[in-house]
């Protein structure tokens, strides 16, 4: 199927520059992306079980998660501009047609955001009591979710132009929908995994001994679990690669993503009983954010390869520099992370225990 015709604009600054742009942004977005829709299940999960079991403690941590949910979307919604404009100038002619493809279902992302994004606001300003808690949960969990597999569905169909022409064939009403179920899964347990080691900071720098113990405990429950499953589902993932794709894999990176797993994993049970250690639940939310960065390189190098032969360096990547307008963007990123830093910092100092 013939692609696309290149932009004729030329790209504003070099392939290299844009493509590590590309990957930095994109990490700055999948860290509170996992930890929203992580986030969610877990708070939901809480929600639930605080309900039944008629626990203070359980319903006291959710509400500690819906309270933090809605900045931490703010954050993923925001960040996530950057990486998808990356994507669209690098790799355009295959992002448009695999977004036609996935048609009305990519236009629904916005509409479906804006609802599970105000459940988490009632979550969170709304009433403390009421059956309704848990359905709004359940409601806003599912949303997410879906979101999370639209953005796999039309991703996977940009590196995978040798479909377009049959799907397009079959239908030309944009509802195509790709199910990749270990590409789901495997966003999905990292996500888990990132919103349990968040749960487990949130119970060293909580102040009542109650609500510390069980955050810690379900914290390191989610954690595990979610890190164990992710085994065979990123196997079943990797089984499902192209030669081309699995030539591309490098074993250093998920060989050391999975070793900081491992890290935070200790951290994690080293940081399970006793007395209560913030810098040692830092480090494990820390070392999770380092194997996902990792992966999220794996994940760029497996693209490139897939697209890169169709690819042509003097058409598509036709350079037409405009250092004034990425000097503007460079001086606005520093200052975006540096608040981002300045706000992690305030949130800590004010979560931190207080001892007489």
């Amino acid at each position: 199927m013939p692609l696309p015709n290149p932009e004729l604009i030329g790209l504003p600054a070099p392939s290299w520059l844009l493509q590590f742009l590309l990957v930095l942004t994109f990490v700055l977005h999948i860290v509170p992306m996992s930890i929203t829709l992580g986030g969610t299940v877990l708070a939901t999960v809480f929600e639930i079980r605080g309900r039944l079991q008629k626990s203070a403690d359980f319903k006291a941590l959710a509400g500690k998660l819906w309270s933090t949910l809605p900045s931490v979307t703010a954050f993923t919604v925001t960040l996530g501009v950057a990486p998808l404009l990356f994507v669209q100038l690098i790799y355009g002619k295959f992002f448009y047609p695999a977004s036609i493809l996935t048609g009305w279902s990519w236009f629904a992302v916005i509409p479906v955001l804006i609802v599970a994004y105000y459940l988490l606001y009632l979550q969170a300003m709304g009433p403390k009591d009421g059956g309704w808690r848990v359905w709004a949960g359940l409601v806003s969990m599912v949303l997410f979710m879906g979101i999370a597999g639209i953005y796999v569905s039309t991703m996977g169909l940009t590196v995978e132009p040798e479909g377009w022409k049959a799907i397009y064939a079959e239908s030309q009403k944009g509802l195509y929908f790709l199910a990749s179920a270990p590409r789901w899964l495997h966003v999905f347990f990292g996500a888990t995994a990132m919103a349990g080691a968040l749960v487990m900071l949130f119970g060293h720098l909580a102040k009542e001994d109650g609500l510390s113990n069980l955050a810690r405990k379900c914290g390191m429950t989610w954690l595990t679990i979610s890190l164990v499953v992710q085994v065979p589902v990123s196997i079943w993932y990797l089984s499902t690669f192209a030669d081309a794709a699995r030539a591309a894999v490098t074993m250093l990176f998920p060989v050391a993503a999975a070793a900081l797993a491992g890290v935070a994993l200790v951290l994690a049970f080293m940081g399970l009983k006793g007395a209560k250690r913030p810098l040692n639940a830092w480090l494990t939310l820390g070392a999770m954010v380092l194997s996902t960065a990792l992966l999220a390189v794996q994940r760029h190098l497996v693209r490139q390869a897939l697209l890169s032969p169709k690819i042509d360096l003097a058409a598509d990547w036709k350079l037409s520099p405009q250092w004034d307008v990425f000097t503007i963007f460079a001086l606005l990123l520093v200052f975006t992370l540096g608040l981002i830093g300045y706000m992690v910092l305030r949130f800590m100092r004010s979560s931190s225990p207080r001892h007489s």
